[in-house]
């Protein structure tokens, strides 16, 4: 598990089954959170990697009952801390993405996402709308796209890829015209396009 992120966190070797089922063996006995995010802090302060994992569970698993400006704010520390394509992708795609359906929290955060120095919170910008299906702004993700061309960043270039070729599920043609518009890396063509 640990090589598989390039040996950058510790590992108990929970698998993510295993992990989940003593996540509900755990709330069933202890009940769930009263605040998401404070537990989810205080498990991303442990070192073993599961425990961040549990945290991106926590927090996927409530967002929709919060406040979506309290986590989008909150997820700004999240992705931040301990960054790998393993917890950023997760809060992205659910946290977030619910979140940023609420135009006045998308309105206020998505600039802070979009226009960070850190990579980490401009993946998100690309692919919090990947479950939208149907409901995405596509020129909205085409601007991000835009925005983020000619990054020699692998994990900007994948995202980037991975957001048209789920647009593309539902639009290939608009996709087909944007990446033959622009200057993608060959990785995001190959992703967009497969």
């Amino acid at each position: 598990m640990s090589r598989y992120l390039r040996d950058q966190f510790f590992f108990h070797g929970l698998m993510a089954g295993e992990r989940r089922k003593l996540q509900k063996q755990h709330e069933v006995s202890c009940g769930i959170p009263e605040d998401p995010f404070a537990t989810a802090s205080a498990l991303w302060a442990l070192p073993a990697r599961e425990c961040q994992l549990v945290a991106v569970d926590i927090v996927n698993r409530h967002a929709g009952k919060l406040d979506p400006s309290l986590v989008a704010q909150e997820l700004m520390v999240l992705v931040q801390s301990k960054s790998w394509w393993d917890t950023v992708d997760l809060l992205a795609t659910t946290a977030l993405g619910t979140a940023f359906k609420h135009r006045k929290t998308q309105s206020q955060f998505l600039p802070l996402y979009r226009n960070s120095s850190d990579m980490w919170m401009r993946r998100c910008a690309i692919l919090f709308q990947l479950k939208y299906r149907d409901k995405i702004n596509r020129d909205l993700m085409f601007d991000i796209v835009d925005e983020n061309l000619g990054s020699k960043e692998f994990f900007i270039n994948k995202a980037i890829g991975w957001a048209l070729r789920q647009h593309a599920k539902i639009d290939r043609p608009s996709i087909e015209e944007f990446v033959s518009s622009r200057d993608l890396s060959g990785l995001s063509k190959r992703e967009a396009l497969r």
